[in-house]
């Protein structure tokens, strides 16, 4: 019998841990809905206290049952934490309130206190006033349309380079896709670094002449135009620039800037496009054309295969590039942007100002299907580009304590100051110690109390500058 009633008791214990852990998800979750509902009157119970006078409860209203567990929408959190960073200032906990203030600012990062606000405390707006509202770093990419312009430095033609000319003003437009970061450096300055890929394009027309000679002296007796050149060159570029940015606070929601910077540039290719070559038809058997609108030559290092042969087509390969694979711009733009919520949307134009040669001189006369078939030589030149780009700037931010009330610099300039006032008694003769036993032991009170003397004013002094009443530089005062 006691057997049988042992394994009854045995069942009856198994079946009810079985029900229990059963139910405790059930439970659990009856609980966390019920917390939910509740926090709402949590915090109004908490602004109760508050104005009455009962700061402490505060704290045990809401802070680990409510904000700690994120129970609140976002507007709620911060309310919560800036209800509980009042009480703590009031109750001189200022290292706590700064906590609170700091988990603020996680929900709302741009968040600071009205001067004017009349339900503020004065001691939250100081501690308000402590914290830096820019971000961390901010992650952006933007699209845009670019134009190039050519300079000519130097003219070259496989005719008579006198009188031969060639043209650039057709406009033509190109695109750019850029994604950077910016990092706040000082102040209102940032540093930028980006990555910038871009097609670039230009039209080019030549007018071809011959003059007179010793082979065609009895046919031509001055500048004859026998033809003309046309393409479009379309150029793929990688940039890398690095820039310095000043930021104009106009507006909270609105702010220009301007930069400055420098690039390296990395030609990826570059090809001749729509290159057609008309020769004159004045009744001397001109008329014949070379090339088409869909005609496409590739100028970087191209090899080429014959579709019959299957092999290398020699004369319509690029053995070597004529294009410069490599070049360095300055660049200065001007922009604005607008502030959506924590993150930004801007706009950007720059000017891109390369330096060096676009052309390799070496591969000149490299490429024979250009050289034989359409009479062309390049030019030495380079490039000026505008850019106009419009995009999107993620934000990322952490809270951060201003220079002039970091704790931290606080207590080294503390540090630093008394060091240099002990070193000045010390030459002034001003430290004395005693010479027997009564006055050793008198003097080694004395320092005992003003070592705790100065850790006093050391810690009131830091508490200061972390509330937002004095500031690192005030030490001096």
């Amino acid at each position: 019998m006691r057997i049988t009633h042992c394994w009854k008791n045995m069942l009856t214990n198994l079946f009810c841990s079985s029900f229990m852990l059963f139910l405790m998800p059930t439970i659990g979750f009856a609980q966390q809905a019920k917390t939910t509902l509740t926090c709402e009157n949590d915090l109004d119970d908490a602004k109760n206290a508050y104005y009455n006078g009962d700061l402490k409860a505060v704290a045990d209203n809401i802070e680990s049952s409510c904000l700690s567990a994120g129970l609140y929408s976002r507007p709620k959190m911060v309310e919560g934490y800036r209800l509980l960073s009042e009480s703590y200032l009031f109750r001189n906990e200022n290292r706590r309130a700064q906590e609170s203030f700091e988990k603020l600012l996680r929900y709302n990062p741009l968040f600071e206190v009205d001067s004017t606000d009349p339900n503020a405390s004065y001691d939250l707006i100081h501690l308000s006033r402590t914290y830096r509202r820019s971000p961390l770093i901010s992650i952006y990419a933007s699209a845009g349309l670019n134009y190039s312009r050519v300079n000519v430095l130097q003219n070259y033609t496989s005719f008579n380079a006198v009188t031969s000319k060639s043209f650039y003003n057709q406009i033509t437009v190109g695109w750019n896709a850029n994604l950077g970061f910016e990092v706040p450096v000082y102040k209102n300055y940032d540093f930028m670094m980006e990555a910038n890929f871009s097609s670039r394009s230009y039209a080019r027309t030549d007018s071809l002449y011959v003059t007179a000679g010793n082979n065609n002296a009895a046919e031509v007796s001055s500048a004859f135009a026998f033809g003309s050149l046309q393409f479009r060159e379309v150029q793929y570029w990688l940039d890398v620039p690095v820039m310095a940015r000043y930021n104009y606070q106009w507006r909270k929601k609105i702010i220009p800037y301007a930069y400055a910077g420098v690039a390296p540039n990395f030609l990826l290719r570059s090809s001749l496009r729509g290159i057609t070559r008309r020769n004159v038809n004045d009744g001397r058997g001109g008329g014949q054309v070379a090339g088409s609108e869909k005609e496409i030559i590739i100028i970087t290092r191209y090899t080429k295969i014959d579709e019959e042969t299957n092999e290398k087509d020699l004369y319509a390969s690029t053995e070597s590039s004529l294009r410069s694979m490599f070049n360095v711009s300055l660049l200065a733009g001007v922009g604005c942007k607008f502030r959506v919520e924590r993150n930004f949307m801007f706009f950007d134009i720059r000017y891109n100002r390369f330096l060096l040669n676009a052309v390799d001189i070496n591969n000149r006369y490299s490429q024979k299907e250009l050289l034989y078939k359409y009479a062309f030589v390049d030019n030495d030149f380079r490039l000026d580009n505008i850019s106009i780009s419009f995009g999107f700037m993620r934000s990322f931010y952490q809270p951060r304590k201003t220079r002039e009330y970091d704790p931290v610099l606080a207590a080294k300039a503390f540090d630093k100051a008394q060091k240099k006032k002990e070193k000045e008694a010390a030459r002034n003769g001003e430290i004395i110690r005693g010479t027997n036993t009564e006055e050793t032991q008198r003097s080694v009170k004395e320092d005992a109390e003003e070592a705790k003397r100065k850790e006093k004013q050391r810690k009131n002094f830091i508490d200061d500058v972390r509330a937002g009443r004095r500031t690192v530089n005030s030490i001096n005062d």
